[in-house]
């Protein structure tokens, strides 16, 4: 039996309703710039790397190149897709 109220699965396709039920096979999907299913510990080793140039335990996982475009200075401009200013694009 679907808990979710017809109003609410009228707004949603299957898929989503899945994911917010945490159905295992959509989780699992690899869906770029759309998702991310990850552990709290990873995410934060993620930005851990990020926050160290790049480096972790000693390991290099990114370039600084790559680093210093991710944390480089913001500048609020219109976004491409969106079309309203935002500082990270």
């Amino acid at each position: 039996a679907n808990r979710f109220s017809g109003g609410y699965r009228s707004m949603y396709f299957p898929g989503v309703i899945a994911a917010v039920q945490g159905d295992m096979p959509m989780l699992d999907g690899e869906l770029p710039a759309a998702n991310g299913v990850v552990t709290a510990r990873a995410l934060a080793r993620m930005y851990g790397a990020i926050a160290n140039g790049g480096e972790v335990d000693g390991t290099q996982f990114l370039s600084r190149r790559l680093v210093a475009g991710l944390t480089g200075e913001k500048i609020i401009q219109r976004d491409r897709n969106l079309f309203v200013p935002m500082a990270f694009h």
